[in-house]
């Protein structure tokens, strides 16, 4: 716990990026709560406790950051939701995503690191942030092998689970 706390008090000006996994639970989560039980994705994994753990610790953070490759992730996963819920998840995303410092990796350039066939575009764009300058929140314990050996602050959000209410 000292070390989570360490990181995000460093990170807290500069900012947090947050995995697909755990940005659909804050973009499900911020919509309704209710709905995190409601969404195939997120109904085994995650719970309304989850979403209040991510929800204070992403509180103090003056920049929430994002890929276009988590978003497009995001946002394709969030179908797997019915309507007329979806669709009311899906304008609540809407509003939310100017609020989000968007870092773009040209799939181009993610491409060619030596990464890329293992880990795909988007765990692999998010391993090319420049060490020191965002902290990652992840829930992917591969991708967050890669980010520590690449010199990348990262928190695994299931030892956040630690600080539910």
């Amino acid at each position: 716990m000292d070390e989570i706390l360490r990181l995000a008090n460093k990170y807290r000006g500069k900012g947090v990026l947050v995995d697909t996994n755990i940005l659909l639970l804050c973009i499900v989560g911020l919509h309704q709560q209710s709905a995190i039980a409601r969404h195939k994705r997120l109904r085994e994994d995650y719970s309304i406790d989850d979403f209040q753990v991510l929800h204070r610790f992403l509180h103090g953070f003056r920049t929430i950051a994002t890929t276009p490759h988590i978003l497009a992730e995001c946002s394709n996963w969030l179908s797997q939701i019915g309507d007329p819920l979806r669709s009311r998840i899906v304008k609540s995303f809407a509003s939310q995503i100017p609020g989000y410092a968007e870092h773009d990796r040209p799939a181009s350039k993610v491409a060619i690191d030596r990464e890329f066939p293992r880990y795909g575009v988007t765990d692999t764009a998010i391993a090319q942030t420049e060490p020191g300058s965002l902290l990652v929140l992840t829930d992917d314990f591969g991708l967050l092998q890669l980010l520590v050996s690449r010199g990348v602050d990262v928190v695994n959000f299931n030892h956040l689970r630690d600080f539910r209410p």
